[in-house]
Formats: structure tokens, C-alpha cells, sequence
């Protein structure tokens, strides 16, 4: 009878953790798509403010100081958001992999087998849009020099 009593007392807190992780993975998901619409935006408003100043009818050096200023900003935001975008990514691989392991989770919502963990986070593969978020990163970067160095000359 207690061992009855035991199993369903595991069974519920199983359940409960299942539960928690899923609110975890969809909390870090929302952050993942606020911090992608802050890069955006972000990025966007650089974008503006440089071809403001770069198609000025009359460049004066204050000008080509302030567009260059904003490409390094432009770049170096680009690549500080996306790294914190993909740990976000990491961070859901991670719960995503915790849910997984629970006794009777596995294939229920995610497909996967139960794998050991590595507990650092930023050795977690953060998936297929992690990827492709990583590519956009280095093609932003690579536009605001290539736009530095236009307006440069």
C-alpha cells in the first residue's frame, strides 16, 4: 500500500515538474522572439539614422564621424543581441532536454531520447533557428563594414 502511495507520489510530482519546464520553454521562448524584435528595431533605427547622414546633400567630417559611429554600433549590437538570443535558444534546449528526461515524457510533446546533459549551458546545441540566427549575425556585422567603409571613402 505505501509503495502504491509512493508511485503516485512521484506520478504527481512528475507531473508537476513536466508542467514547470513547459512554462519555462514557453517563457524562454517568448524572451528569444522579444530580444529578435528588439534587434530588429534596433538595428532598423541604425539603419535610418546612417542613411540619413550617408545621403546628406552637403558631407561634412561631422557626418562621416557619426555614420561611421553608428556602423560600429550597428555591428556591435548586432552581435552582443544574437549571442544573447541564442543563449535564450540554448537555455530552451536545456529545459527542452530536462522535460524529456521525466519518466514517461519522452515523444510526448518533443521528439527525442533521454541524453545525458552537458551543465553548461553554451555547450547545448540551441537547434536549427539558433543556426541560421548565428548566419544573420555575421551578415549584419559584415553590412555595417562594408557600409563603414563605403561611407569612409
Amino acid at each position: 500500500m505505501s509503495e502504491q502511495k509512493s508511485d503516485e507520489g512521484q506520478t504527481d510530482l512528475n507531473a508537476l515538474h513536466s508542467e514547470h519546464l513547459m512554462k519555462l520553454i514557453l517563457a524562454s521562448g517568448q524572451a528569444s522572439q522579444a530580444w529578435l524584435k528588439f534587434l530588429i528595431t534596433v538595428e532598423g533605427a541604425l539603419a535610418v539614422g546612417f542613411g540619413f547622414l550617408a545621403t546628406a546633400s552637403i558631407r561634412t567630417r561631422m557626418h562621416i564621424a557619426l555614420a561611421l559611429v553608428i556602423c560600429f554600433f550597428g555591428a556591435a549590437l548586432a552581435l552582443v543581441l544574437t549571442s544573447v538570443i541564442i543563449h535564450h535558444f540554448q537555455w530552451s534546449a536545456s529545459f527542452i532536454k530536462r522535460y524529456i528526461a521525466i519518466l514517461g515524457n519522452v515523444d510526448r510533446v518533443f521528439p527525442g531520447d533521454i541524453e545525458q546533459r552537458p551543465r553548461d549551458i553554451s555547450k547545448i546545441d540551441a537547434g536549427w533557428i539558433a543556426k541560421r540566427i548565428r548566419t544573420v549575425k555575421w551578415l549584419i556585422a559584415l553590412g555595417w563594414v562594408v557600409a563603414a567603409v563605403l561611407v569612409a571613402k
